[in-house]
């Protein structure tokens, strides 16, 4: 009969260095990069001002800190800082709050959201941004400044933050609260403009453009209204 020893043998050693390479492998795998993200809540939810926000943030990987970070876009100076203390190195099993507070004095408009950590293997770790709109329930009564426009035809004054056109004025539209916070309302989503005469001053992009000499008014956010003169070159 014939000695079939020496095929085991091979087989087993096959079968070993089998074993040994996955082990290398999985040994020599780098370790999973760690991750950050917001689940909570959805881009584009709206805050009441003087309320707060609790933001969920999961992710994978073990951090030594995690911070909740708010802004508002064009660089106004609102910043929101909330540490949430994860157990050191505990990997995020369980989504980790952080509970955001929006004042009454913050202006509405949008504000962007994201979460950063340092991770225990030394890296910082962003998540990705998201909007949420501070925006009051009912838009309180409104003042302007100036109180009336005088725009050349041809020209044009911004009201709307962020618009792209660039005018030389700037009509700035302020809300107050019951009690007596003043806000600027010029970022907010909720703004925008009518004209009565739109042959006279358009409306149009956040903007109102003289067209032609004459007197009109603009409505702004529905019910408030502002005075605008529109004065031809000989004027």
């Amino acid at each position: 009969m014939r000695d079939c020893r020496p095929i085991r043998s091979t087989v087993r050693l096959i079968h070993v260095a089998g074993l040994l390479g996955a082990i290398g492998s999985s040994l020599a795998a780098p370790p999973e990069k760690p991750t950050l993200r917001i689940i909570s809540p959805l881009n584009g939810a709206v805050v009441r001002p003087g309320g707060k926000l609790t933001v969920k943030v999961t992710g994978t990987g073990e951090f030594l800190s995690i911070t909740v970070i708010g802004e508002a876009r064009l660089g106004e100076p609102w910043f929101f800082r909330s540490l949430i203390p994860p157990v050191l190195g505990e990997p995020l099993a369980r989504p980790w709050d952080a509970v955001l507070d929006f004042p009454l004095k913050m202006p509405p408009g949008l504000y962007t959201l994201k979460a950063g950590g340092s991770a225990m293997s030394g890296a910082e770790v962003e998540s990705d941004k998201i909007n949420v709109d501070l925006e009051p329930l009912e838009i309180p009564p409104v003042t302007f400044s100036p109180r009336a426009l005088r725009i050349p035809v041809g020209g044009c004054v911004t009201i709307r933050g962020g618009s792209p056109h660039t005018c030389l004025q700037t009509l700035s539209v302020f809300g107050t609260y019951p009690g007596g916070t003043r806000v600027n309302f010029n970022e907010s989503t909720k703004i925008h403009c009518v004209s009565q005469a739109p042959s006279i001053a358009l409306s149009k992009d956040g903007v109102v453009v003289g067209v032609s000499a004459g007197s009109t008014r603009i409505i702004v956010l529905g019910k408030y209204t502002i005075d605008v003169t529109v004065l031809d070159g000989q004027r």
